[in-house]
């Protein structure tokens, strides 16, 4: 999880955005029961397994993103061990901060929000797409000559497997990566009716480079 991750981070590739630890934390309690409780999948603990890491990967975006925003070292979080602060615990010290209630699950939205403009912002100003999140070919091609998982590289169809899930989960397009005008309404009060939204491509265009017509994703342009 922490390479691919690391390749879908949004100020780019960096190990304090993109590899939690909580993947590589062997304590023997660390079981499949308890990923599931904590992330909603089961294999957060099994490092070279593809199942559902794309889910994973989503919800440790917002979670980081709500992390940052409190101005609160990661090490004390679920990033890096379960026996740490989850969103419930940091909703519940936040509640108490600022006297107004707040559950762990509305900061997760929060940091769901986050994550969308910071995408977007990508989009307007890097023109990044689905291409842009694959890590050099080296990763695919050359096996990791040394260490725990010697011997082992990337296998493209999983990861555009996991790519896929990941865009789903985020309710994007799967073809391009791009958002949808929609549901950035939907899901950013940073977006409002009155949001500039221009093509970034044509249906053509669209539909010669990806086999298809497609009409709803957008470059954005604030006013």
């Amino acid at each position: 999880m922490g390479v691919w991750q690391c390749c879908l981070l949004k100020r780019g590739g960096c190990h304090l955005d993109g590899a939690p630890a909580t993947e590589l934390d062997d304590d023997i309690k660390n079981t499949p029961e308890l990923s599931q409780k904590l992330f909603r999948v089961n294999s957060v603990y099994i490092p070279n397994s593809y199942d559902h890491k794309g889910k994973l990967v989503l919800w440790f975006s917002h979670f980081k993103a709500v992390i940052d925003s409190l101005g609160i070292s990661y090490y004390t979080s679920w990033w890096s061990s379960p026996d740490h602060f989850g969103p419930d615990e940091y909703a519940n010290a936040l509640s108490a901060m600022i006297g107004k209630k707040i559950s762990g699950k509305e900061l997760l939205e929060i940091g769901e929000r986050i994550h969308n403009v910071e995408k977007a912002f990508n989009i307007l100003h890097a023109g990044f797409t689905r291409k842009d999140d694959y890590p050099p070919s080296i990763f695919f091609d050359e096996p990791i000559k040394s260490g725990q998982f010697k011997g082992g590289k990337l296998i493209r169809s999983k990861y555009d497997k996991m790519l896929n899930e990941y865009y789903e989960e985020n309710k994007w397009d799967k073809l391009s990566g791009l958002q949808y005008e929609k549901y950035l309404y939907k899901c950013s009060a940073t977006f409002s009716p009155n949001t500039k939204f221009v093509k970034c491509v044509s249906s053509s265009f669209y539909n010669r480079n990806y086999g298809c017509r497609h009409d709803l994703c957008y470059y954005y342009r604030w006013h």
